[in-house]
């Protein structure tokens, strides 16, 4: 793992951290924003490429998005997910 301070504006966007108060305030937004085709959206809410044949995923993770406790659990900084392989090879 590189650690260097002239990377870390590109770490924060690929694994940002949200604090309590900022998750709060996620559902009362009622601005829209541009994006930078011009188009408006409401920040918080956007879309997932097609990556063939994968519009029922895109659906499911869309519609849990909008699960207030489950998108809040996912974007806590405190909270880590741990995969756990068990290898039975005998």
């Amino acid at each position: 793992e590189i650690r260097d301070p002239s990377l870390n504006d590109i770490s924060d966007y690929l694994k940002p951290v949200y604090i309590d108060k900022e998750i709060a305030q996620l559902d009362k937004q009622t601005g829209l924003a541009r994006d930078l085709f011009g188009r408006r959206y409401l920040p918080g809410f956007v879309g997932l490429n097609n990556l063939n044949k994968t519009d029922y995923v895109s659906a499911t993770l869309q519609a849990l998005a909008h699960v207030r406790p489950l998108r809040d659990f996912f974007l806590r900084s405190t909270t880590t997910i741990t995969h756990s392989h068990n290898n039975n090879n005998d």
